[in-house]
């Protein structure tokens, strides 16, 4: 009769564990979905202040800052590791990537860039259609490894 009591005890704390850890997965996976609605909640209201903020005069200099900014952290973050990264050839010239930026701001903006301002013009690099591209003569980029040289 003992053995029986301890053998349904046994099987009661099984049942009672085995329900704990259910219910300890189903919170926690509401609290991961609740997580990701309140992200994807401000996610979505960033981008709305950002579209109104853009029709504002000047926004498109912020707009350039900001990228400025991002521009050079990413390469600050980049200097770090001691991992093997493949940049574009002119990766070097901020001046082309932001103007480049700048442009594609400036025409998806509702707001046209102020009188007196200087109009951006982008050169088209001629015959660099992606990485593989041979670096121009005038690069001062040399490859990590002699075996990456394109020449």
């Amino acid at each position: 009769m003992e053995m029986e009591a301890e053998a349904e005890r046994k099987k009661c704390a099984q049942i009672l564990e085995a329900e704990g850890s259910v219910l300890g997965q189903a919170n926690r996976a509401e609290g991961v979905a609740v997580a990701i609605l309140i992200k994807a909640e401000a996610t979505a209201h960033g981008i709305k202040l950002v579209s109104e903020a853009m029709t504002k005069e000047g926004s498109t200099e912020a707009a350039s800052l900001g990228i400025a900014e991002q521009y050079i952290e990413a390469f600050a973050d980049l200097s770090k590791t001691n991992n093997t990264i493949l940049l574009p050839s002119d990766s070097g010239n901020m001046a082309s990537l932001f103007a480049h930026a700048l442009k594609d701001i400036i025409a998806h903006s509702p707001v046209q860039p102020r009188a007196g301002h200087a109009h951006i013009e982008v050169e088209e690099s001629e015959g660099e259609t992606g990485p593989a591209a041979q670096p121009s003569e005038t690069s001062n980029m040399t490859p990590a490894h002699p075996a990456l040289s394109c020449a």
